[in-house]
């Protein structure tokens, strides 16, 4: 059996009254889930809104990860978190492509770089990356005409690119050149 990282980790607030009261699922449900699903790692981090952008799932599997912000009300159980798994299987294999294309390109750059698809299309982001090599980044998007949104984490460590996945976006990315 290879090593599974498994956690449900909370942050400021929620260390003195626990997690969120919507989130029911166990350590245990999810240690049983990512050896069924075959899953690298998967997490529910609990945050403190005034210190990240709030409680979320994060879970690769073969090396691709996803960010799911988890909602504030729906209860967050076994059921909730299998069905975003399973949206991560169904994913376009066209968009994984474009995914690895821009992998590629971006990489040059930095081999740090962590790209990744989300729901909202491509993300890109780097703590490891210098202010040039950040620079860089966006100049080759801003050159393709790529839209995209720049991002930092409320303690601005973590720089995001938010690529968007619209269609245009999309043949853009399609077209760049590795």
């Amino acid at each position: 059996m290879t090593f599974k990282e498994v956690f449900i980790e909370s942050k400021k607030a929620h260390l003195d009254t626990g997690l969120p009261t919507n989130i029911v699922v166990t350590v245990e449900e999810l240690e049983k889930l990512a050896n069924e699903f075959d899953l690298d790692f998967i997490h529910i981090n609990a945050y403190d809104p005034s210190y990240m952008s709030g409680d979320e799932l994060v879970i690769e599997k073969n090396g691709k990860t996803k960010i799911f912000k988890l909602p504030k009300k729906k209860i967050v159980d076994a059921e909730f978190v299998i069905s975003k798994i399973i949206s991560m299987d169904k994913q376009d294999k066209a968009y994984v492509n474009l995914k690895q294309k821009l992998d590629k390109i971006l990489k040059k750059i930095n081999n740090n770089i962590n790209i990744y698809p989300t729901s909202y299309g491509i993300g890109v982001s780097d703590i490891y990356a210098s202010h040039q090599e950040f620079k860089n980044i966006l100049d080759i998007l801003d050159a393709n005409g790529i839209q995209y949104k720049l991002k930092y984490s409320k303690a601005l460590w973590v720089k995001q690119i938010h690529i968007s996945k619209s269609k245009e976006n999309l043949k853009k990315i399609e077209t760049l050149k590795a």
